[in-house]
């Protein structure tokens, strides 16, 4: 039976048969991807926390060169070998998964869908998209209508400007993204 024993905002443990597992937030898209959020939430984390965060960091989008190395330059700055550390854990996500690993991740996901526990959750909802989140992930529906109805991409990058920072902002910057539309913070 799989349940969560324990969760902050940057991972999710859980308890499967006895075995445990840890899933980064960042796996799921329900954290930003921005190396200043992540600094400023380092700087106030007591040290349970600071491990927990150190973990996230191995689902932290490679892609996004810049903001990992920022992340990397800031814990340089404060404490180099913790900044190792975490280049070493960013870099694992370019080897091939640990067997045990896999095997566990689709036990639980079996579980999870043997159970119908996969249910998709509205998180934000707008003119244009609907923006729903299961356990394991993020996913962004476009509203039904015309091409008339369409977000053009001004209307998307004014749209992601006016929202609160969370997991609808974070869908529809997925959308602005996959448009190649460039996102200022």
């Amino acid at each position: 039976m799989l349940r969560v024993i324990r969760e902050n905002l940057f991972i999710r443990e859980f308890d499967w048969n006895g075995r445990r597992y840890i899933d980064s937030k960042y796996r799921t898209c329900e954290l930003p991807y921005r190396a200043g959020f992540f600094i400023d939430q380092w700087l106030a984390a007591d040290p349970l926390l600071r491990g927990d965060m150190e973990a996230s960091l191995a689902e932290f989008p490679v892609m996004l060169r810049y903001e990992a190395s920022r992340i990397v330059e800031f814990l340089s700055r404060t404490n180099p070998q913790r900044a190792s550390v975490v280049a070493s854990v960013m870099s694992r996500q370019s080897e091939p998964p640990d067997p045990d690993h896999v095997a566990l991740y689709r036990a639980i996901l079996i579980d999870i869908m043997a159970r119908g526990e996969d249910a998709w959750t509205l998180v934000g909802e707008d003119r244009w998209f609907q923006v729903y989140q299961s356990i394991w992930e993020l996913r962004v529906d476009e509203k039904e209508g015309s091409p008339e109805c369409r977000a053009t991409d001004e209307q998307l990058v004014v749209l992601v400007a006016s929202l609160p920072e969370g997991l609808h902002k974070w869908g529809i910057e997925m959308v602005c993204r996959s448009r190649g539309l460039l996102i200022t913070v």
